[in-house]
């Protein structure tokens, strides 16, 4: 991958994700490992912050305490969001991520590997369904934990 250029890194990305998808199914692997990774990152992830002396205020936080899944839907506007949102939320969680071009080849795409995402690109219908399916099994797999 490290002698492709940026259009067949993307395509062989997206194959191998097609590939996993049909020998192993929508399977969602090590949870444990994410979780406690997610956890690491997190201290890592303020510290980042304070140095660039970034300020981080959640104005309300209405979520009850449960042990189920949620699925949190915030919007993607600009530099720092998804780490603010990582750091927001506090709990294990998982990143669908519908353009993840930008990641490969990147230390933000191997940490986000590590913490736990669903890259997918949504201008392919089969890469979209794969997605899907991923975050079903992770539903189900959450539920199950």
């Amino acid at each position: 991958m490290l002698t492709l250029d940026q259009q067949s890194t993307e395509q062989y990305c997206r194959e191998m994700r097609h590939r996993r998808y049909k020998k192993e199914g929508a399977c969602i692997r090590f949870l444990r490992l994410h979780n406690f990774a997610h956890y690491i990152f997190l201290i890592l992830l303020k510290g980042q912050r304070k140095i660039k002396k970034q300020k981080l205020i959640v104005l309300n936080d209405e979520r009850k305490r449960t042990k189920a899944p949620l699925i949190i839907c915030p919007n993607h506007i600009g530099g720092a969001d998804i780490e603010m949102t990582f750091e927001a939320i506090k709990t294990p969680c998982w990143l669908a991520l519908g353009d993840p071009r930008e990641l490969y080849k990147h230390i933000d795409g191997m940490m986000l590997q590590i913490n736990g995402v669903i890259p997918f690109d949504t201008c392919y219908k089969k890469d979209r369904v794969i997605a899907r399916a991923r975050m079903e099994a992770l539903l189900q797999k959450m539920v199950t934990c």
